[in-house]
């Protein structure tokens, strides 16, 4: 498995993407918390939520647009919620929250309503005569919300949960009326209250002028007279997630669906007798959730995370259908496979398969209780399947399946908290944080996490370490200090770093790598951090501006994010080609209505080009053109003897499973000794370039290894690299921007890799070890 690899261009590197600018990825609608959802049919529907969000969709989700007249507050400013939508038909419907807005066209122009200290909830039975309530009691209209009649004034004695009306005048509501706890109904649209049941609910709903469901917390009732007596039909406390149901609403005459703080869904077909879990608990917490259905068939839910789900199957299946999580991000790691994972404030997890053109979103969930305020810093790839993930509490989570399912190793508790983690494969770990600041910790795992042992225990804490080989390793103190080992963090010399910065992070590659301080000062070291040589980011404005995030590429290439909080709001990643010699800026990240979306607080990039950057608001953005990976699907020796890994499989992921190779016969020194042929097919004939990847080693230096792709006009095989092997795995990296050449009509791909000793070799039969090949296509 490749730790680092070296790069070769057989031809120059393109530099159009250098150019290009940032394109959002997520969250996609909205980017703040959702409150509300409605559709009035299965195509055309509405959302609505935190910073007066009301959004519009005619495609059924799969793309939105802010509703006219109804301008957004500016992220990061206190903006006021819209907590519910109703329509009475395709074209009259109103949304209501801390403001209040009408249509009579379908939602193509709203008008503005004026309310009485705003609205938590309400009810129109005609799109005149409606009802709405908050901390000053019930309200009433018939002239469409113009002008309200207060039926029950707010007193200390006065506070309703929730309210639903069956006519104009058969009312049922829960809460607090006249000093009375318990469920009250109304004959007269509200102007009179008479208390029915002692019995008090969080929500309730008719589903006839007889038959009510409510619920309590995790608890289902039901009630057939009408809300005189009512039965427990259902609990549905979950241990783990400790949630309540926060939204019900009536499907049919019998059917109704409910969903619960963590976004668990239930439907029941016999107007609440009984009720089945139709949704598994996402972990998506929020303290108002919704659910609705146009018709039957199709349903959507929105939570306080900016998700939305939708099913097409009566509720029995649901699938999340916008982009990401509306919570702040503090770290982001993609795969060379589309493999991406970002993680953040309150457990936020958001994946992706695609390199970050569909992203799904979902909640840590801990062991014993769910924290659903629990941060997360840190991720770590181990391979294409196993992750590891830190953060708050001193958690550390691992996925062993791509991250689509998470076990908890550890909780170091209290206050602990881990920055950083650092694995050498899937046994040998370390982990690095705080146990209650200033103190801090360094704990070393041999078995893939489940138990640890404690190396560091001291004042500052470490923020983030790096492992150069199963030995030697780095840690970064908070501030100015540095830890190195040479024996596994067992034992440690404590070396003083520069002064007048605050080194924050580091990021190596070889022995060679930077650190980044957050007044922008960059320290380069060639030699394990022996020696270092101090710079400065240009133009950075320590009064304004803090260094984020640093990630080296290669010997000569890094990038280093900043968070630039005055002059505009932006966020820049500085690029150095040059070993940190000279850095230049790419193009600023600037979203003028979203004051934190700039706020960058982690870049993560590929070999291939792309980088990736998470901000504060849950934001995630790509700069450069993604490639799409083709993985060989055949291949024949030419030349050689297979010692082991024989088969394909060997060398479609970096995984160390390699294919290993000794020397066949030649007729001349000029040939090679070692000849494998790959083919493989990009399912397209033309492209804009074409990258060939090779991870191999051999176990010597003076073996060349040589690489030949295939021409296509020509009809031969043309060299495109020829370099010394490495003794450790390391990628070479062929580009070539005159793609169409090496692409068939039928989008087939060739190339052969060739090895030969080139000088002595002290070993013989020497062996070549072939670990991963593929082309990149963009």
């Amino acid at each position: 498995m490749l730790r680092f690899s070296s790069l070769l261009f057989s031809a120059v590197a393109l530099c159009a993407a250098a150019h290009a600018q940032w394109v959002r990825q997520a969250p996609y609608p909205a980017n703040d918390e959702l409150q509300a959802v409605y559709f009035v049919s299965p195509e055309v529907g509405f959302i609505s939520g935190a910073g007066n969000i009301l959004m519009r969709t005619t495609d059924g989700g799969q793309t939105w647009s802010q509703a006219p007249g109804v301008a957004r507050d500016p992220y990061g400013t206190g903006g006021e919620p819209i907590w519910h939508i109703q329509f009475l038909n395709a074209n009259d419907g109103f949304a209501m929250g801390n403001r209040g807005y009408r249509t009579n066209d379908g939602g193509a122009t709203w008008q503005v309503l004026s309310l009485p200290d705003g609205a938590y909830d309400f009810d129109f039975l005609t799109p005149q005569r409606g009802w709405m309530f908050n901390r000053r009691g019930l309200y009433g209209t018939s002239n469409a919300g113009t002008s309200w009649q207060h039926l029950v004034p707010f007193s200390l004695d006065n506070f309703i949960m929730d309210a639903d009306f069956w006519t104009e005048a058969s009312a049922i509501a829960v809460g607090k009326i006249n000093n009375q706890y318990g469920t009250h109904r109304s004959t007269n649209g509200g102007q009179n209250w008479q208390l029915i049941s002692a019995q008090t609910f969080d929500r309730v709903v008719f589903m006839s002028e007889q038959t009510l469901i409510a619920t309590r917390g995790p608890q289902f009732y039901r009630s057939i007279d009408g809300g005189v007596n009512w039965t427990l039909t259902f609990n549905a406390f979950d241990s783990l997630t400790q949630a309540e149901v926060e939204g019900v609403t009536r499907i049919s005459a019998t059917s109704a669906a409910a969903i619960s703080f963590d976004a668990s869904i239930w439907i029941t077909h016999d107007a609440g007798l009984t009720w089945t879990q139709v949704k598994e608990p996402s972990g998506t917490w929020g303290y108002e959730l919704d659910i609705q259905f146009p018709t039957p068939e199709v349903g959507y839910a929105a939570g306080r995370a900016g998700l939305i789900w939708k099913s097409t199957d009566g509720g029995n299946t649901w699938t999340q259908i916008n982009n990401g999580g509306a919570r702040a991000l503090f770290d982001v790691q993609m795969r060379p496979s589309g493999l991406g994972l970002a993680v953040g404030k309150d457990g936020m997890v958001v994946r992706t398969t695609d390199f970050g053109n569909t992203w799904t979103a979902f909640q840590m969930r801990g062991l014993g209780k769910f924290w659903h305020n629990e941060d997360l810093h840190t991720i770590e790839f181990i391979d294409e399947d196993t992750i590891i993930v830190g953060g708050q509490l001193g958690r550390v989570f691992r996925s062993d399946d791509a991250g689509v399912t998470w076990t908890q190793l550890v909780e170091f508790g209290g206050n602990a908290e881990v920055f950083d983690t650092f694995f050498l494969n899937e046994m040998e770990g370390w982990a690095a944080g705080t146990l209650n600041q200033p103190r801090g910790f360094i704990d070393h795992t041999t078995d893939g996490g489940l138990t640890w042992t404690r190396l560091v225990d001291g004042d500052p804490w470490p923020t983030t370490l790096h492992m150069f080989d199963a030995n030697a390793g780095l840690a970064l103190i908070h501030s100015r200090t540095q830890l190195r080992t040479a024996n596994k963090f067992n034992n440690v010399s404590l070396e003083a770093l520069p002064s007048g910065e605050s080194w924050t992070d580091m990021s190596f590659f070889g022995d060679s790598g930077f650190y980044g301080g957050y007044y922008g000062g960059i320290l380069r070291t060639t030699n394990r951090g022996v020696s270092w040589t101090q710079s400065m980011l240009p133009n950075f404005d320590n009064s304004w501006d803090v260094l984020r995030d640093i990630d080296a590429m290669s010997e000569e290439k890094a990038y280093a994010a900043v968070t630039r909080s005055g002059g505009g709001q932006s966020g820049v990643v500085y690029e150095t080609n040059n070993g940190g010699a000279s850095w230049t800026t790419l193009p600023s990240i600037v979203v003028p209505d979203r004051i934190f979306a700039s706020r960058i607080l982690a870049i993560d990039a590929l070999q291939s080009g792309p980088i990736w950057a998470v901000a504060l608001d849950g934001y995630i953005f790509r700069h450069g053109e993604v490639s799409t990976s083709v993985q060989p699907n055949g291949y024949t020796i030419v030349r050689g003897n297979v010692v082991s890994g024989g088969t394909l499989a060997s060398v479609l992921q970096s995984d160390d499973a390699r294919m290993v190779m000794r020397p066949g016969v030649t007729l001349s020194t000029s040939q090679d000794s070692v000849v494998l042929e790959f083919t493989g097919n990009a399912g397209q004939a033309t492209a804009n370039e074409l990258r060939l990847l090779v991870e191999s080693s051999a176990t010597s230096t003076n073996i060349q290894i040589r690489t030949e792709m295939f021409d296509y006009d020509a009809g031969v095989f043309v060299q495109v690299g020829a370099v010394p092997s490495t003794t450790t795995d390391s990628t070479q990296t062929f580009i070539r921007n005159d793609a169409d050449r090496w692409l068939s009509p039928t989008g087939d791909v060739k190339c052969r890799v060739g090895y030969r000793a080139t000088g002595p070799v002290l070993a013989y039969p020497w062996s070549t070890r072939l670990d991963m090949i593929r082309w990149s296509i963009q």
